[in-house]
């Protein structure tokens, strides 16, 4: 599916370190590869939230639009607490699906090794 925004996609090195990643046995073999995903997540999270808080806050004034005109009951938090996220995730697989699945991937890449990752390089105390 083509992105609706422009999406220029992973980079090389990160692409080979998501796909070291996805593929590693053992965490002593891919520490600089974690890394890397690390400061890629890092450097894409204030564009994912450039997105998703504006589609989520356009879910939100939806439902109240929706509540003004009858639509839904007057008492109907549970459509404040889904109908953002519900719309933001709509919004974000209409607008720039490779993006939203290379967010998967880099996401699932480090839910994988962050037990392992957090084990071999402890928190630094304060």
């Amino acid at each position: 599916m083509r992105d609706i925004i422009p999406y220029g996609g992973l980079s090389t090195d990160v692409e080979a370190a998501l796909s070291a990643l996805e593929s590693a046995t053992r965490f002593d073999e891919i520490k600089g590869h974690y890394k890397t995903i690390c400061a890629e997540r890092d450097r894409r999270i204030p564009r994912f939230l450039a997105m998703v808080l504006p589609a989520a806050l356009l879910g939100a004034g939806l439902v109240f639009i929706a509540q003004v005109t009858g639509w839904l009951p007057a008492q109907a938090p549970w459509a404040y607490a889904f109908g953002p996220i519900l719309f933001a995730a709509i919004v974000m697989s209409q607008l720039r699906p490779n993006a939203a699945r290379d967010d998967n991937r880099i996401g699932k890449a480090l839910r994988k090794w962050r037990t392992d990752a957090s084990e071999q390089t402890p928190l630094a105390p304060p």
